[in-house]
């Protein structure tokens, strides 16, 4: 029979029976789950306070609140997974746009419209090859430097039109004067009488409506009197 050093004084060591079951383990199991539990009450007490991490400010309570309450994470995912314009319907509307049966999908397909434009001496090639646009935009005398250059020119003149500003304001107001002055003149003039001209009587009462027009009368052709021809 082995021996072995007793877990509790006073009492004896372990005996195992035949079947290898230990005496003193099984005597201690209810013992050793009390304790177990006591722990875990004190545990739980500890947690459970208002200071504990549970119930304390932005404790667990919380941040689970914070995730699986009232508008919450989870709320406003479900929310926005929910959205006809959220982003699940924007995917499906680029699977759609990039579907096979599409001008898009056709475009992106190998041999597409994107596969030429990118392959060998493509479109992204001529572009930016030895004499392409992008060279030609940024050579000497481009027209990167030309823009630049009335840019410049605007720029230099901009004083010269902030000068302009005094005398087209006193033009202006000097067009408002003219027209409050004129006003009166005009008045007057609709207030004056008009001019009467004496009628001119025509000779023998006669109006040019009275007047006919005789007919115009269309000259009748002869006849030739050349003898005919042999």
């Amino acid at each position: 029979m082995q021996q072995s050093r007793s877990l509790i004084p006073g009492l004896p060591s372990r005996t195992h029976y035949a079947g290898g079951m230990v005496i003193v383990d099984v005597a201690l199991l209810p013992i050793r789950v009390g304790i177990i539990g006591a722990r875990v009450t004190v545990m739980a007490s500890q947690w459970a306070r208002p200071d504990g991490p549970i119930r304390r400010d932005n404790g667990l309570l919380d941040m689970a609140d914070v995730m699986v309450g009232k508008h919450g994470v989870a709320e406003q995912v479900m929310t926005l997974l929910s959205n006809p314009y959220g982003p699940v319907a924007l995917l499906r509307a680029i699977t759609s746009a990039t579907s096979p049966e599409r001008p898009l999908g056709r475009a992106l397909q190998p041999g597409g419209m994107v596969d030429n434009a990118f392959d060998d001496n493509g479109l992204v090639d001529k572009v930016f090859q030895s004499g392409g646009i992008v060279e030609r935009v940024l050579t000497e005398n481009g027209l990167a430097e030309r823009v630049l250059g009335l840019m410049e020119n605007l720029v230099s003149i901009a004083p010269t039109i902030e000068g302009l500003q005094d005398p087209l304001a006193r033009i202006e107001s000097a067009s408002r004067y003219i027209t409050e002055a004129a006003e009166p003149l005009t008045d007057l003039a609709g207030r004056l009488p008009r001019p009467r001209f004496p009628k001119v009587g025509w000779p023998g009462a006669i109006r040019p409506d009275d007047l006919e027009v005789a007919p115009v009368q269309t000259p009748v052709a002869r006849p030739s009197k050349r003898p005919p021809a042999k």
